[in-house]
């Protein structure tokens, strides 16, 4: 019997005034989708989290993730580094996407073990290298070629 192994999509927010609530935006929680459809179901047990309309993630919750795909805009960055810091401490492999990652990929490496530039088309390809034990630390899909 194969068990799944378990992956984290997580939209990260962080209110420009640093406390958190609700909001419900219609733009920002679509990635998480984006991203959920390029992974196997049938290989995979796959949560979707949004902070924007969720709340905070609770980092203490006692299930493990082997995979951690975060995303988020430039406020986000921060709350982005946060949860990396303790998915990576529980030992989840922490891939990283948005704005900073796109604009500033060597940057972005210090905080994630893989770093996503541009579109999220990348994702197919992570998931065989990690399938193959081999990821790389950046990978990068243009913005304009969305299959």
């Amino acid at each position: 019997m194969n068990i799944k192994k378990n992956i984290l999509i997580l939209s990260a927010h962080l209110h420009c005034e640093r406390i958190y609530r609700k909001t419900y935006d219609y733009l920002q929680p679509m990635i998480g989708l984006h991203i959920a459809s390029q992974i196997d179901q049938h290989k995979y047990d796959i949560t979707i989290y949004n902070e924007l309309s969720a709340g905070s993630f609770d980092v203490s919750t006692k299930k493990h993730y082997d995979i951690v795909f975060l995303s988020g805009l430039q406020k986000d960055f921060d709350r982005m580094r946060q949860l990396s810091y303790f998915f990576r401490k529980k030992g989840s492999k922490v891939i990283a996407g948005g704005s900073i990652c796109t604009l500033y990929p060597e940057f972005a490496i210090n905080f994630f073990d893989v770093v996503c530039s541009g579109g999220v088309e990348s994702v197919s390809q992570i998931m065989s290298d990690y399938k193959k034990g081999k990821l790389k630390k950046h990978y990068h899909s243009p913005q304009h070629e969305i299959n």
